[in-house]
């Protein structure tokens, strides 16, 4: 009711009267049965929109273009298009749809709208299907008989929809389908495989600096030369940004091998998953009867911690327990339970270098761990350091592009081969013990409590790669842990909470 009451009381766009289906001219009881009348009987005409471009079809003179004011409304027949639209309860959008079909002489019912709907997604999804298959031409196929693959590099779908538009624009050909449709046909060549990159990102700052140099390459007139001058002065802000970042986290790990009872220093980070799986042959092995390509591979996610002055643990996992912060922060806790063991005690200060995946390491569960330490007392305080993105590399990411490239040169069907081998590259560089994990501690759970949303902004946002260092402490003996957090090392301004 409340529905009609407001249809009475809206603008008309006639001029010489305020509302055609006003409380003026007609009850609303009347525009109730009014309503009730066609509603119940415009699915027997076809639905809204062709019953109400029926009715409308007998006022509309196609000289002028133009509907008479002649639509009857209960006791009024005298109302206007756009009134007696509402007044039968149709939407916007349905009275618009009935309006064009009646103004271009469309004949197409329901179903024929549907039937041509359909003849149309139809053809543009032969067509993308065909381009798609032409293009996976061009990609480089699997080396096995048995399946059918091809793999390309990564890309959006957004990009590769502006090249199938691309395509078509160069060719002459009129443009079908949408993105959408697009997206779906692509997702449905599943025998086209796309490989992401994998190993260290490059850094934002420095790419866009090379983009400028790309660009002005050649150039020697003044206004390169300004253009030139300008990229060298931030690419050496830049440069003395992460170097000093690098010497600030190379400090901590110094003091940490000095004196160990006053800072314990750990590094952890872990490769791509996909280089572990198993089984797997040399790959040089080329004989296309024996490839493995086909079979079902074992995953495990490898993390390597290395503790200063005491060397590397690297801990396995198989890739069914998952990642993020449970598998990271049962390992931290299992590296320390192992310094303990190890030199009887532990430092003052507790400082983690890490790399700046979200996922994994800077989350809100990692900050609510160095609190925990923190709040126990088993550190005076307790942080994270991030270095700049694309600027992380460690002494344990060059340990693990040798590892990777000596498993490449070895046949590994089972985990336990897998594990030895690791152990037997990693001893240069102080490894240890090879752990297998085989259950992780729930520490979502643990922290369930904690209001994690209240946790928020230190990731990304508008910090850029975010807070790039956080540190918990007791401001006073006793009193409640709080963290503060800074963009760099170079930056001056801290940002305060207490948890």
């Amino acid at each position: 009711m409340a529905n009609l009451m407001a249809a009475q009381n809206w603008s008309c766009p006639c001029t010489d009267q305020s509302n055609c289906i006003g409380t003026e001219r007609i009850s609303v009881l009347e525009l109730y049965e009014h309503r009730k009348k066609f509603l119940t009987t415009c699915k027997s005409r076809g639905g809204k929109r062709d019953a109400w471009a029926s009715d409308m079809k007998e006022h509309y003179h196609a000289g002028s273009k133009s509907f008479s004011r002649s639509f009857v409304v209960g006791p009024c027949n005298d109302c206007c298009v756009a009134s007696a639209a509402l007044a039968k309860g149709l939407s916007f959008q349905t009275h618009s749809s009935a309006h064009a079909d009646v103004r271009k002489n469309r004949n197409l019912t329901k179903g024929g709208r549907k039937q041509a709907q359909k003849q149309k997604m139809t053809y543009s999804r032969t067509v993308m299907d065909a381009y798609i298959r032409r293009l996976r031409g061009s990609f480089e196929g699997s080396k096995s008989k048995q399946v059918e693959a091809w793999f390309t590099g990564k890309r959006s779908l957004a990009k590769r929809w502006q090249d199938f538009k691309k395509e078509r624009t160069t060719n002459g050909l009129p443009m079908v389908g949408s993105e959408k449709i697009f997206a779906e046909r692509w997702r449905m060549h599943t025998e086209i495989i796309e490989q992401g990159a994998k190993g260290h990102p490059v850094c934002d700052e420095c790419g866009k600096t090379q983009v400028v140099y790309d660009r002005l390459e050649g150039r020697t007139d003044e206004a390169a030369k300004q253009a030139r001058a300008k990229a060298d002065a931030l690419q050496a802000e830049h440069d003395r940004e992460h170097r000093g970042e690098r010497e600030y986290a190379e400090d901590i790990w110094d003091k940490a091998e000095l004196r160990p009872d006053k800072v314990t220093a750990q590094n952890f980070d872990a490769p791509t998953v996909s280089q572990f799986d198993i089984p797997v042959q040399k790959r040089a092995a080329r004989d296309v009867a024996k490839r493995l390509e086909s079979m079902q591979k074992w995953g495990s996610k490898v993390t390597g911690v290395m503790t200063s002055g005491l060397g590397m643990l690297c801990f396995f996992a198989r890739a069914g327990l998952g990642s993020g912060p449970n598998l990271s922060l049962t390992i931290l806790y299992l590296s320390l339970l192992k310094v303990s063991d190890d030199q009887g005690f532990l430092g003052s200060r507790y400082n983690i270098l890490m790399d700046n995946t979200g996922g994994d390491n800077k989350n809100a569960e990692m900050l609510l761990f160095l609190g925990f330490l923190v709040h126990m007392d088993y550190f005076d305080d307790a942080s994270f350091f991030c270095q700049l993105k694309g600027h992380t590399f460690t002494i344990l990411d060059q340990s693990f592009n040798t590892l990777i490239s000596q498993l490449l040169a070895q046949c590994i069907y089972t985990v336990s081969a897998l594990i030895q081998f690791t152990f037997q590259f990693l001893q240069p560089y102080g490894c240890r013990e090879v752990i297998e994990l085989h259950q992780l501690w729930d520490w979502k759970a643990v922290f369930k409590d904690a209001n994690l949303a209240r946790i928020s902004g230190f990731c990304t946002g508008q910090y850029g790669s975010g807070m790039h260092e956080a540190y918990v402490r007791k401001d006073e003996k006793g009193g409640p842990a709080t963290l503060h957090s800074r963009k760099s090392c170079t930056h001056p301004t801290h940002a305060h909470a207490r948890r």
